[in-house]
Parts: C-alpha cells; structure tokens; sequence
C-alpha cells in the first residue's frame, strides 16, 4: 500500500477525523442500543456510501483504464487491511484457544 508524505497525511487527518466523528454521531442517533450489530451495520453502510462516492467523484470522467485504478486501490486497501488488524485478532485468537489441529 502507498504510504504517503507526512505533508499530505496533515493535510487529510482532520477532515478524516470529522468523518469518523460524523459517523459516530450517525451510529449514536440511528442505532439500536441495545443491538451492537446494528451499530456494526451502520458503520458499514456509511464507509461503503464514503467509498463509493469518493471513488465516483475521484474517477467519474475517467476512462476505462482509469477506472481500473479504483478497483487496484481497494484491493490494496482491503489486504493492508488484512495484514495490519485481521491477521492479528486472528493470531490473538490462535494464542488464546490453540490452533487448529
């Protein structure tokens, strides 16, 4: 996955911060309490909304090959994903009950 300059993480980490803060505040008004899933599948229908439009909005006068770059960032997204906090509860989880045999 591309890390990118300092700079530019500066430049973008506020508005990501109010993102996740208006997502937070979307799960606290519209969720069940009582009902964690529910806060979990408004968390994932808001980052799939956010995705979709940023990558729309990045790429929508792009060509056919540009496209494609959309698809080549979120697989690259999903397996850094995979590598940093997946794999480690999955690890935690062989840890804690054993492997299996």
């Amino acid at each position: 996955m591309p890390y990118i300059k300092k700079e530019l993480r500066e430049r973008l980490d506020e508005d990501i911060e109010n993102l996740l803060n208006a997502i937070n505040d979307i799960a606290v008004d519209f969720s069940s309490k009582e009902e964690e899933e529910g806060i979990h599948s408004l968390y994932a229908k808001c980052l799939a909304y956010i995705f979709f439009k940023l990558l729309r909005r990045c790429y929508e006068h792009g060509n056919w090959w540009q496209l494609t770059e959309s698809l080549k960032i979120l697989e690259s997204v999903k397996l850094e994903f995979t590598r940093r906090f997946i794999n480690l509860v999955e690890l935690h989880a062989i840890d804690k009950n054993g492997d299996v045999e």
